[in-house]
């Protein structure tokens, strides 16, 4: 049976009328309610009630593994709320038990908490984002002078040169249909053969089966028969392709990483705005710096372009397909390099650059372990 409703019932605002400063002080949770100052167990007056903290005791064992409610009047949560009621004092309830007792008071109270919490969740994420920004200013620093930039740069040029533009847009092609390096073969088709053997007549068969290899020949031309032979195209496959992003000369790592610093700057430069801070336009800020900051990994991982490429068995697959071609030079390759001799017999070469190697993220994990540190109300 529930309660009375209080006299004067209105929708709870309590944590709806706290401020950012407050909600950012504030503790939602607790794992220890029964220490809560004002906590009783009796029951407890009519009135208004506010649901002040959640409470999971998950990991707590013995007699204290669970919370006594007090309206069952025994252990039998793990998890509930700490309710405020109108003397003052607090109370330990269940989720279904505050419904069933306090009806929709009760349902009420806990969304404008939920809600409360939930802000501050976020408005806590944002000072730590904030606070987290030299490590990532600091990690970017490094990353816009490392060397693997304008060597990635000048490799990609090599091998454009090396390939020409044909057999570029042709290994385009090949990376977007994702189906690796292949060639087609020409094998006879039996089954086809045999299907033309069947439509000819006894007398065909019986004529033809006397003669050799050039008057049969002969003899279908001259009855207008199609060929004995038939062939069909079958597709062999290479190997994969790999280190593609080192071809693409129009999205240079470097060009797009200096474009994206700039933007991760705005984006925390927003953040730091003194203005009223909602739940939407917090979580829209931290979803577009989360969003900055992955495409910055994914431009770094590009970097790994030329390792794959120049790997010796790629080069390998990547000759044997150009024999292949209907266009293009031969091309001869090695270990790390490939290229061709060109019309004065000079070598056109591109390799990978010595002690080459792809740039740290460590700071971006660093920056997402201050962000995401767990304080009990991290998100």
């Amino acid at each position: 049976m529930a309660l009375p409703a209080p006299a004067h019932a209105h929708r709870n605002t309590y944590w709806r009328d706290r401020t950012e400063k407050e909600l950012l002080k504030q503790e939602f949770t607790t794992s220890e309610p029964e220490l809560l100052a004002g906590m009783s167990e009796a029951a407890p007056p009519q009135g208004a009630i506010i649901v002040e903290f959640k409470y999971d005791l998950k990991g707590r064992k013995g007699t204290k593994s669970k919370a006594r409610c007090v309206h069952c009047k025994f252990p039998n949560h793990y998890k509930g709320f700490v309710i405020k009621v109108s003397d003052g004092t607090r109370r330990m309830v269940g989720k279904d038990c505050g419904r069933k007792l306090y009806g929709a008071h009760f349902t009420d109270s806990m969304l404008d908490f939920d809600a409360a919490y939930k802000h501050a969740k976020l408005l806590k994420r944002r000072q730590r984002l904030i606070e987290a920004e030299p490590i990532l200013t600091a990690g970017l620093a490094r990353l816009s002078t490392h060397r693997s930039l304008a060597q990635f740069a000048s490799m990609a040029s090599r091998v454009r040169s090396v390939l020409g533009r044909q057999l570029i847009a042709t290994l385009d092609g090949v990376a977007k249909r994702g189906d690796g390096l292949t060639y087609e073969e020409k094998v006879r088709d039996l089954a086809a053969e045999e299907r033309a053997s069947e439509n000819l007549s006894p007398e065909h068969v019986a004529a033809m089966s006397k003669l050799n290899r050039a008057d049969l020949k002969r003899y279908r031309k001259r009855h207008g028969l199609p060929d004995a032979e038939r062939y069909t195209y079958i597709k062999r496959p290479i190997g994969p392709l790999r280190g593609i992003d080192l071809l693409h000369a129009q999205f240079m790592p470097a060009d797009r990483l200096e474009q994206l610093a700039k933007e991760l700057r705005n984006s925390i430069g927003a953040l730091r705005l003194d203005q009223k801070w909602g739940k939407t336009s917090l979580a829209l800020a931290s979803k577009q710096l989360s969003e900055l900051i992955g495409q910055i990994e994914r431009q770094v991982e590009k970097l790994r372009a030329p390792i794959e490429f120049f790997d010796h068995a790629h080069l390998k697959a990547i000759c044997a397909w150009v024999q292949h071609q209907p266009t293009g030079s031969p091309l001869e390759c090695g270990v790390g390099w490939i290229g061709y001799l060109n019309e004065y017999d000079e070598p056109v070469h591109a390799q990978l650059v010595a002690g080459y190697e792809v740039p740290s993220t460590e700071f971006i994990a660093a920056f997402w372990a201050a962000v995401e540190q767990p304080d009990g109300e991290a998100a």
